[in-house]
């Protein structure tokens, strides 16, 4: 049964930013790979409209990318996505 990023806050009882931020955590000390969580992603071309937004902004920041993509995505989805990229 896979579980979206909503499911995986609710049932520890966080919310879906904290979830994200654990998850950065975790690829920050080496302890998370992208098969822990590509369940998690977007799929097919929103995947790669976010990659694409990504890669257009330079500055690394994600008001953005937010703004660029219409709002469509949250920013949790957006960092997702960017922590998927590395």
């Amino acid at each position: 049964d896979t579980k979206t990023l909503k499911d995986a806050a609710k049932a520890r009882g966080l919310t879906v930013s904290t979830i994200v931020k654990h998850l950065e955590e975790l690829s920050e000390l080496g302890r998370l790979l992208r098969v822990d969580f590509v369940h998690l992603l977007p799929k097919g071309g929103d995947l790669d409209e976010i990659y694409e937004a990504l890669h257009e902004e330079k500055s690394g920041k994600l008001s953005p990318v937010f703004h660029a993509l219409n709002a469509r995505y949250s920013f949790e989805i957006i960092r997702l996505v960017r922590l998927a990229k590395q």
